[in-house]
């Protein structure tokens, strides 16, 4: 039992290398696995074949010795060219359906070179062989080329596994996100050109599969990208940390927008609510990720936003109810977060893009949309206002998007249940920011405002009255 505890300790510590260099290096951790994938078909091979021909006396004359090596040796060459040529052209048309960027991955891959090597190592020793036997036969030598035959003929099924697999969109991609690291994904000012861009080919594969209609490759690729961006930001040296990542933030929702622009242009609500999924998730994340460096009044958010709000305000434009409703239960959660966490100028532009999607959503009579947009503020302001302190500029913006949403005729009802909830709960503060809203409106605006908080005093009544009932039935 004691001596097999180092051999356990050493096999742990293997695996254990194996999963840093796999975080550090994908394509070295890729190469490293190949090899003692090949080298444990080959030893396994060996001892078999070394058995057999202990065992057996197979080859015994000068020419069937003679055949057999030549027969071999032509057969390891027409599977070999036969094998690549077939390869090359799925790589071809992969990457005629996706992006040149698979020939990239497919170049990088350790499957190919080693068959090449084995192959062309297998019949230069077969010609060998075949040069210099002679009779009596040589068994030794005859059972290496055969053991050798065997081998290059096993790990066509490996090789053919492992190409198949990587000709799968998601599969690359995955290789793609797995070559970001904290080194290469920064770039000072955003200034070098596309090729240098880290985030480029994920989002080439991402753009090929949103025009393709492929929702399992759009939604890996946006999910890898996104959870290994969150992975990188404790990489970074606190005193520039919270730059870093809201530079990385705003250049991965640049081309978030972009991706967007593709699925609204085939009015792909499927392909924009994986979008508004994605954004939800890395919003979400950013408002958990603890800095010292990182305030109350952090704008790390700012680009999920911003690019939710430019999303939800494109599909409102469309009539697209369904991504609509997707992106404000988006900004919702996110909102919800970073009110939880005191981050009130985040929590502020979340209201303020909640906001704007609402004013379109009525403009265009999404009465759900609009409907949804102003519960989600009057919950973000409810959250809020429980730390007036901390979200002041928040629970103002909730309140003025509110009000505004009011002025609208499609959005009066549902914005005036939210604020009538908001007033129950906190009178003096909301009823004050109301006050300030009105101040700020012209003559024509003020007839509406106040026929809105009419219908503001008749929710309100009404949630008293149903506050006042609920006690008496207790």
């Amino acid at each position: 039992m004691n001596a097999g505890r180092p051999t356990g300790s050493a096999i742990k510590e293997i695996f254990s290398g194996l999963n840093e260099l796999r975080k550090k290096e994908p394509w070295l951790y890729l190469w490293t696995v190949r090899f003692i994938q090949f080298i444990a078909i080959f030893c396994v091979i060996e001892v078999a074949g070394v058995w057999i021909f202990h065992t057996f006396n197979i080859l015994t004359s000068i020419e069937n010795a003679r055949y057999f090596l030549s027969a071999m040796v032509q057969a390891q060459a027409a599977i070999v060219a036969l094998v690549i040529t077939l390869t090359l052209i799925a790589i071809q048309m992969a990457s005629a359906s996706y992006t040149p960027r698979v020939v990239d991955v497919m170049k990088k891959s350790p499957d190919m070179w080693f068959l090449l090597v084995i192959y062309i190592e297998a019949m230069s020793i077969g010609f060998f062989v075949l040069e210099i036997v002679a009779d009596p036969v040589n068994q030794y030598l005859v059972s290496s080329v055969m053991i050798l035959g065997i081998f290059t003929f096993c790990i066509l099924f490996l090789y053919m596994m492992n190409t198949i697999a990587l000709l799968r969109p998601d599969a690359v991609v995955k290789m793609l996100v797995e070559e970001i690291n904290a080194e290469n994904i920064y770039q000072e000012g955003w200034k070098k050109e596309s090729e240098d861009d880290i985030m480029q080919p994920v989002f080439d594969m991402v753009h090929a599969s949103i025009n393709r209609f492929d929702v399992t490759t759009t939604r890996t690729g946006l999910n890898a990208l996104s959870e290994r961006i969150l992975g990188l930001f404790p990489v970074y040296d606190e005193n520039s940390r919270e730059k870093i990542a809201v530079d990385i933030a705003r250049h991965f929702c640049e081309h978030i927008r972009r991706s967007a622009l593709v699925a609204l242009r085939n009015d792909d609500e499927g392909m924009l609510n994986e979008i508004s999924t994605v954004l939800q998730k890395f919003g979400i994340g950013f408002c958990d990720y603890q800095s010292p460096l990182v305030t109350p009044v952090s704008p790390l958010t700012t680009p999920v936003s911003d690019t939710l709000a430019f999303i939800g305000i494109h599909t409102a434009d469309k009539g697209l109810d369904l991504a609509t409703l997707t992106v404000v239960e988006a900004l919702k959660e996110v909102g919800i977060h970073s009110a939880d966490k005191g981050l009130d100028f985040a929590t502020l532009r979340v209201a303020d893009a909640l906001g704007e999607v609402g004013i379109h959503s009525a403009d265009k009579e999404l009465v759900f949309a609009t409907f949804c947009v102003a519960n989600a503020l009057g919950v973000m302001g409810i959250n809020a206002a429980d730390k007036v302190k901390e979200l002041e500029g928040a629970t103002w913006m909730v309140v003025n998007k509110l009000c505004h949403l009011g002025l609208k005729e499609f959005g009066q009802y549902s914005a005036a249940e939210s604020l009538a909830q908001l007033i129950l709960c906190y009178k003096s503060t909301i009823t004050e920011l109301i006050h300030g809203f009105e101040s700020t409106l012209n003559p024509e605006e003020k007839d509406q405002f106040t026929t809105f908080m009419n219908e503001v005093n008749k929710a309100l009544h009404n949630l008293e009255n149903l506050q006042n009932h609920s006690s008496i039935l207790l």
